[in-house]
């Protein structure tokens, strides 16, 4: 299998308004490291996770929907489900609230 270059967005399904939708890249290599990237506004980077709010509600709350998407990252598993999702599918992170829709795949 190739190494692919998947375009997502990360949703969260905790709070009422989701405002966090994270656009997101997963370059997936079966044979080493997989990457998980955002996009910054500018470019994809690991970087593109860190935002600012000025709210502190909202801050605490984007940083839990990070949190659980780096736990996710973390063990391999969205690596694994992307992997094997194709282009308009989604999958739904139970335990960790996260919905992931997949936009666009190269390889």
């Amino acid at each position: 299998m190739n190494i692919r270059d998947i375009e997502c967005i990360l949703l969260d399904d905790t709070y009422e308004e989701d405002d966090f939708n994270i656009l997101a890249k997963i370059v997936y290599n079966p044979q080493g490291k997989s990457k998980l990237y955002a996009w910054d506004g500018l470019e994809w980077s690991e970087k593109g996770f860190n935002r600012v709010y000025t709210n502190r509600n909202n801050q605490y709350a984007y940083d839990d929907i990070v949190n659980r998407i780096f736990q996710l990252r973390d063990n391999g598993l969205i690596f694994e489900i992307a992997s094997k999702l194709n282009e308009d599918e989604s999958y739904y992170f139970e335990e960790e609230r996260i919905y992931i829709y997949i936009e666009d795949i190269k390889e």
